[in-house]
């Protein structure tokens, strides 16, 4: 008979057991249920040598992410997401980044909750902010889109 072992080796990584964490923005973890895992790029930087091009590594940068939130009544979860970008643009002032830079940790996990990888995500803050949209005709629960700057990803595998 064919051993077992394998199954836990090979067992595949599902999209919906991640989770995001704020410590400075309470509840958060319990509001994202959507959100896209960190994007790198490096940018091409192309070097003119002798009569042809090479190019090479330069900068590493930082995609965004885009976070949908569902909307909640307790705690207000439209509340709490417009406040942390109020801290950013307001009223024709700007922040300073200390009070809207936020750190957080974002994790996959396996079905029983075990962290299959881990980013520790530093310097998040909110650029966009929809809070969603109002619909009569639908029961669904309201979305509210975030696209949050992320000034490091840290992997912790």
């Amino acid at each position: 008979m064919p051993s077992l072992e394998h199954l836990s080796k090979n067992e595949p990584v599902f999209q919906w057991c991640f989770e995001v964490y704020f410590p400075d923005i309470a509840g958060m973890e319990k509001f994202v249920s959507t959100t896209a895992l960190p994007k790198d790029a490096a940018n091409v930087v192309t070097v003119q040598f002798k009569n042809y091009q090479k190019t090479i590594a330069g900068r590493n940068v930082h995609q965004q992410l885009t976070f949908t939130v569902k909307g909640y009544v307790s705690p207000n979860t439209a509340a709490v997401m417009w406040n942390w970008f109020k801290k950013v643009y307001h009223e024709n002032v700007v922040g300073h980044p200390k009070e809207y830079k936020k750190d957080g940790q974002m994790m996959l996990t396996d079905g029983r909750g075990s962290i299959i990888d881990s980013w520790t995500l530093r310097g998040c803050w909110p650029s966009q902010m929809d809070l969603g949209e109002g619909n009569y005709s639908t029961p669904d629960v309201l979305q509210i889109t975030a696209t949050i700057e992320v000034d490091q990803f840290i992997f912790s595998g």
